[in-house]
């Protein structure tokens, strides 16, 4: 996942600020000064920096999975690589989150001329510290350091000397260049990787945050939090629905629909509109110490077991779907019920896992492509950090659905389940 797009309205903001009415510096970012948080969330998931006005004091914003915030944590620190690209005449920034001491999650982000974020970020891996808050998909703010840039002789001569970075036009060359460096890495480029030591909590990570303004998604208001325990899916499937109710129209987002017939339930997620239904099947992780630090090995074996069981109840929620004309829904208190029409509407099923490797999406296209029912126009699994990054790609119900489709139609024909980049491709 990438900061791709240079959002500058963070950094402007920040650079508005005078350093001595930050009084944020040493709590939540969020609730000192709300008026920022517009901005944060028209941020895809990636990174942003701006710098304080009236001293040089930088302000890092990461939006990551929880996954990946919690990684920081635990290890209290996160890595940024200076990758090299364009046949090594530029370079990129990787930054390594470390759940896996190879294969850590990652976040790519271009470096291209005559871009303010580009300066604003070779400013501050010049300085000594960096104000770091840490935001989730949902525009949650989970985690703020005072933390210490503590670079290497590799990237200190790198950022000493003029780089000819690309240009937008360079983009899909600087994608694929980044990742490819970083896949074929050495332990002696990781030496060289610049350290985010993260030394002074702004405020306590374990908090639960409760949601009591966001869109009609037909349930009570939730509550999540940065570690999670027990049943995954009991925090995860409100935001599943928050996510969608995002695309969707109002009143058209089920959580936990209830068949009225048997009273038990018929998915995870619904989606019903006028035009379409969508089956949704949350098959999350818990998010705590023993579940992140697991084997690469052991991780890849339960996400291909979720996904096999999320494919196999999507299945059979879009037959019983397909099955009839209407069928009424409840939720598990019975207080009300709804009638969903489902005669001669299209038909599509979302499976949403932890993570998708990206050397298994031809075995993970195997597993789904094999299902064909006659009134189902796409079955896609998807991970929880490409669904939020699709919802907030998409400028309508119809953009969302056709990226679903195109990936479908790409993972049928081509045996691979793709990984939309948008904007350069």
């Amino acid at each position: 996942m990438g900061g791709l797009f240079s959002f500058k309205t963070v950094a402007t903001y920040i650079a508005a600020l005078d350093q001595k009415e930050c009084d944020f510096m040493h709590t939540f970012l969020s609730i000192e000064h709300p008026e920022v948080m517009a901005s944060i969330r028209e941020m895809p998931g990636g990174l942003n920096v701006g710098k304080f006005q009236s001293s040089d004091s930088f302000l890092l914003i990461v939006k990551q999975s929880k996954e990946a915030i919690l990684a920081a944590v635990e290890k209290q620190y996160f890595s940024i690589y200076l990758c090299p690209v364009l046949e090594g005449q530029s370079f990129a920034l990787m930054s390594a989150f470390w759940d896996d001491t190879d294969q850590p999650l990652v976040i790519m982000t271009p470096l291209l001329a005559d871009d303010i974020l580009t300066v604003t970020f070779i400013e501050m891996l010049h300085s000594q510290t960096v104000f770091v808050h840490f935001f989730d998909l949902l525009n949650i703010e989970r985690a703020g350091f005072l933390a210490k840039i503590k670079s290497s002789d590799h990237a200190d001569r790198i950022l000493r000397n003029p780089i000819d970075f690309g240009g937008a036009e360079s983009l899909v060359d600087i994608h694929d260049d980044a990742w490819d460096w970083f896949a074929n890495r050495t332990s002696a480029d990781d030496a060289r990787a610049i350290t985010i030591e993260l030394e002074e909590s702004l405020f306590s990570e374990d908090i639960f945050v409760i949601d009591a303004n966001g869109p009609d998604t037909r349930v009570a208001t939730y509550g999540t939090s940065l570690r999670r325990t027990g049943n995954p899916g009991d925090m995860q499937e409100p935001e599943i629905a928050t996510i969608l109710a995002a695309v969707f129209e109002e009143g058209s987002v089920y959580i936990n629909p209830y068949r009225t017939d048997r009273h038990n339930e018929l998915c995870d997620v619904l989606v019903e509109t006028d035009e379409l239904i969508i089956v949704v099947q949350a098959k999350d992780s818990p998010n705590d110490v023993q579940t992140l630090f697991r084997t690469i090995s052991r991780k890849r074996k339960s996400w291909r077991s979720k996904l096999k069981e999320g494919l196999a109840q999507t299945v059979g929620a879009i037959k019983h779907l397909s099955a009839t004309d209407f069928i009424d829904l409840t939720d598990n208190t019975r207080a009300s019920t709804n009638r969903v029409q489902t005669s001669n509407k299209p038909i599509y099923g979302l499976v949403v896992v932890p993570e998708i490797v990206d050397d298994e999406r031809d075995e993970y296209a195997k597993f789904y492509t094999l299902h064909e029912l006659a009134n189902l126009h796409a079955i896609v699994p998807l991970s929880f950090t490409e669904i939020a990054n699709y919802c907030h790609r998409a400028s309508s119900a119809e953009a969302f659905i056709k990226m679903i489709c195109d990936i479908y139609l790409h993972s049928k024909i081509e045996g691979v389940l793709p990984k939309l980049r948008f904007g350069y491709v």
